[in-house]
């Protein structure tokens, strides 16, 4: 436990800003970069089926702005090999 901890505080350190630094700039690229490929990709994906219709700008709007009803919700759930491999427990938990 005292290791995690440690590499937590390490990569805190290390993701701190120096004075003087651009951050403004840096992050706005941080989020122009995602935004634009995520339109790309939404242009991909085109016809393809409606989950797909929050992806790009729309998605990112609902992240930033704190949605509280998210048009496409969607969650990936693994599970553990013993339900997996049973389709009638694997449906028990895809009802929940």
């Amino acid at each position: 436990m005292q290791w995690l901890l440690g590499e937590v505080e390490r990569h805190f350190h290390r993701a701190l800003a120096h004075a003087g630094e651009c951050v403004g700039a840096i992050a706005a690229q941080s989020i122009g970069e995602p935004a634009t490929q995520m339109t790309l990709n939404t242009f991909h994906f085109a016809g393809v089926g409606s989950k797909n219709v929050t992806l790009g700008v729309p998605r990112l709007k609902e992240l930033i702005n704190v949605a509280k009803q998210v048009k496409t919700p969607s969650l990936t759930v693994y599970l553990q090999d013993e339900i997996a491999m049973d389709q009638e427990r694997a449906k028990d938990v895809q009802v929940r």
